[in-house]
């Protein structure tokens, strides 16, 4: 047993001394680098100007206290604004002519690749980060009211505050690229329904607003849409939506937008299945005259139809002989979407499948 203990002792005695000179010592590695500038390790976000050539200085801390190599590496985000000398961390603007604010991120990076950081934001308030312009922009066909349009930056403090604008459409309406004045195009006289184009204003740094011009809504008093064609985003609880094409003649265009409900659903499964989509209206919001262009047929069934959360017809029975009938309804529109819900109240007489179909919508100001 004493003999065991002696070698026991011995193997540890080597274990802790590699030699005469050197003892072995478990190293304690960095666990948390924290950053700061100009000495104070509390500030770790600073701004300058955007064209301020003095950098700040930069202070890493690395913890422990007794961490065993605190040697620590910097690396700069954007080394074309702000280059950084890998092992002293002094900095050096590198890019003196910024045309929009630049953030800098500043590494200090431990020898086990620990890392703490630092920001510097160059020209904060200094260029245009928005432009806003109206939401809407109306123009009448008859070139009676054509505004000279304006745009506001952000933030504020900006001191270029100049936009550059462009017309996606300029022969239906044209934009002065310096003033914003409005000019009707070649195409304005032929507009026979509200017709959109989009008015671009760009600052001098790339930041762009845009707005919706709307012709005709004004000097208009109706549009028409086809189901197939106007009817968007469309969802439904059951069955299935598509646009259904038929024989000449038939529907407006050969085609309406087509709900059907069919197997391996069964006619108790229809009542209370929902359609809901959208339609675009560039009217101002207000009452309208709906006249539509429904279809019947032997397996259409009966419902309930809103627009925008209002009731345009509580119960319509769509089954009869096949072909397109003329419904009108009242209906209160807003301006861009529009919600359209239809609601299954029973199945067809036929029972499945269960249809429901939209030739055209055709909305008249009152």
């Amino acid at each position: 047993m004493k003999k065991t203990l002696l070698t026991l002792a011995a193997i540890a005695v080597v274990a802790v001394a590699c030699d005469d000179d050197d003892t072995y010592v478990i190293p304690t590695p960095v666990n948390r680098v924290v950053v700061g500038f100009n000495g104070d390790t509390t500030v770790n976000a600073i701004s300058l100007s955007s064209v301020a050539t003095d950098m700040p200085t930069v202070t890493a801390v690395a913890f422990p206290d007794d961490a065993t190599n605190k040697e620590i590496y910097w690396i700069s985000s954007e080394p074309g604004v702000i280059e950084i000398d890998s092992k002293t961390g002094v900095m050096t603007r590198t890019d003196s002519v910024l045309t929009q604010m630049s953030t800098v991120v500043i590494t200090a990076r431990a020898v086990n690749a620990l890392d703490g950081t630092a920001t510097i934001t160059l020209g904060k308030g200094e260029f245009v980060e928005g432009v806003t312009l109206s939401q809407y922009v109306d123009v009448p066909t008859d070139g009676s009211d054509l505004q000279t349009l304006t745009a506001t930056v952000s933030p504020a403090t900006v001191l270029d505050k100049a936009v550059t604008w462009s017309s996606s459409n300029p022969d239906l309406v044209a934009i002065d690229a310096n003033t914003g004045r409005l000019t009707l195009g070649t195409d304005a006289a032929a507009v026979t329904a509200p017709t959109t184009l989009t008015i671009t204003a760009t600052a001098n740094n790339g930041v762009k607003g845009t707005t919706t011009v709307i012709v005709g809504a004004d000097n208009i008093n109706s549009y028409w849409f086809e189901g197939e064609t106007g009817i968007i985003n469309a969802a439904v609880t059951k069955g299935r939506f598509w646009n259904q094409p038929w024989g000449p003649g038939m529907w407006s265009g050969d085609m309406q937008f087509c709900w059907p409900m069919e197997a391996p659903l069964t006619a108790a499964d229809m009542p209370g299945a929902v359609l809901t989509a959208e339609f675009i209206s560039w009217f101002k919001e207000g009452d309208f005259t709906l006249d539509a262009i429904m279809t019947k047929a032997g397996d259409f069934g009966v419902y309930k139809i809103e627009i925008n959360g209002r009731v345009v017809v509580d119960r319509v029975d769509f089954n009869g002989v096949l072909g397109g009938y003329p419904y009108t309804w009242d209906a209160h529109l807003v301006r861009g979407t529009n919600t359209l819900k239809v609601t299954c109240l029973a199945a067809s007489a036929a029972g499945v499948p269960t249809v429901f179909g939209i030739d055209k919508f055709t909305f008249t100001k009152k």
